[in-house]
């Protein structure tokens, strides 16, 4: 059991009264007076400390700033900071996994516009040839920009956290990225007809599912390690 993660976590869970009689040879170690029916011992039920004292002497001293057991020193609780710091890392843990299964999706529809263009191959003209490279080479470069940016919130290298506004300038060229990309899909997929064309708007609905997770995503990287809305 570790350190309780805050101050009313700790009075909550982790203070409790004494059980035994009341001894009137013991007094409180915070301000030596004896314990009584108005001044009852409480202990802290922290591993390797059960140190007791009077509950409104306690309760008095608790603080973010003084965390720690007055006879033994051991931390009872995380400070206000450390708790913050400790959020943080928990929820960069949470977004490196999600934008490790955001470009597992992407790989998934990049496969499926390859296998489409191998299909295809022998309807498209000129034009059309033109516009889907196009699209093949921004798909290649959202998924590069995409790794770039999930980069800057992976732990291994202990990158210290990016400034908010450069992360929503990212995101925000992602998110028109995405954009773009759509309405390519959408432009090849109007010039094709019969089996072809359901099949590419099929994947289309399949990006824009994508598209849809990266906007969910955006908003837990900004809500959740900025404290800001994202919009």
């Amino acid at each position: 059991m570790s350190p309780a993660p805050s101050l009313p976590s700790f009075i909550q869970h982790n203070l409790h009264p004494v059980r035994s009689p009341l001894d009137p040879s013991i007094h409180c170690a915070l301000c030596s007076s004896p314990y009584t029916s108005t001044h009852q011992p409480i202990f802290a039920d922290i591993p390797g400390c059960r140190h007791a004292f009077g509950r409104s002497c306690l309760l008095a001293r608790l603080s973010e700033a003084d965390n720690s057991c007055p006879t033994c020193k051991r931390t009872w609780f995380l400070a206000a900071a450390d708790y913050a710091q400790q959020a943080i890392l928990r929820a960069r843990v949470i977004v490196a996994r999600d934008f490790k299964a955001m470009l597992h999706d992407l790989d998934w529809v990049g496969a499926l516009l390859s296998a489409w263009r191998e299909r295809a191959e022998r309807r498209m003209d000129g034009e059309i040839r033109t516009e889907y490279e196009d699209i093949v080479q921004d798909y290649a470069g959202l998924e590069k920009s995409m790794r770039r940016v999930a980069e800057l919130f992976s732990l291994r290298q202990r990158n210290p956290l990016p400034e908010v506004g450069g992360v929503r300038e990212a995101l925000n060229d992602l998110d028109l990225t995405f954009h773009e990309l759509d309405d390519w899909i959408g432009e090849v997929a109007e010039k094709m007809e019969g089996p072809l064309k359901g099949q590419l708007e099929d994947i289309r609905s399949d990006f824009c599912w994508v598209w849809q997770g990266f906007d969910g995503l955006a908003g837990r990287v900004i809500a959740g390690l900025y404290g800001e809305r994202w919009s």
